[in-house]
C-alpha cells in the first residue's frame, strides 16, 4: 500500500468525522424545527428519536456517496475507512447531544 495513500486515508477520516458530526447537529435542529412548525405526526418528538433519525440520515447519504465514489474508481480499502469514520462521526455526536440534552 503507498505511503500516500495512507496518508490520505487518515486526512479524509478526520474530514469526515468532522463532517459528519457536524451534519448530524445541523440535521437535528432542522428535524427539532420542523417538528415544532408542522406538527407532523410522522416527525420524531423527544430528543432520542430526533438524534437516532439525524444520525441516520447523515449515515444513509454517506453510505450513498461513498457508493457512487467506489463505482467512479476509488479503491474499496477507502471506501471501507470513508464508511468507519462516517459511522464513528455520526455516533459519536449523536451520543454527545444525548449527554447535552440529557444533563441540561
Amino acid at each position: 500500500m503507498n505511503i500516500e495513500l495512507v496518508k490520505h486515508i487518515i486526512d479524509r477520516f478526520a474530514i469526515h468525522f468532522a463532517a459528519s458530526t457536524c451534519l448530524v447537529l445541523m440535521v437535528t435542529f432542522a428535524i427539532h424545527f420542523a417538528s415544532r412548525q408542522l406538527k407532523s405526526p410522522w416527525l420524531p418528538v423527544t430528543v432520542q428519536h430526533k438524534l437516532v433519525m439525524a444520525a441516520l440520515l447523515v449515515f444513509a447519504f454517506s453510505t450513498i456517496r461513498e457508493a457512487v465514489d467506489v463505482y467512479n474508481g476509488q479503491p474499496l480499502v477507502k471506501a471501507f475507512t470513508d464508511y468507519l469514520s462516517w459511522f464513528s462521526g455520526t455516533v459519536t455526536s449523536a451520543w454527545g447531544l444525548y449527554r447535552f440534552w440529557r444533563d441540561n
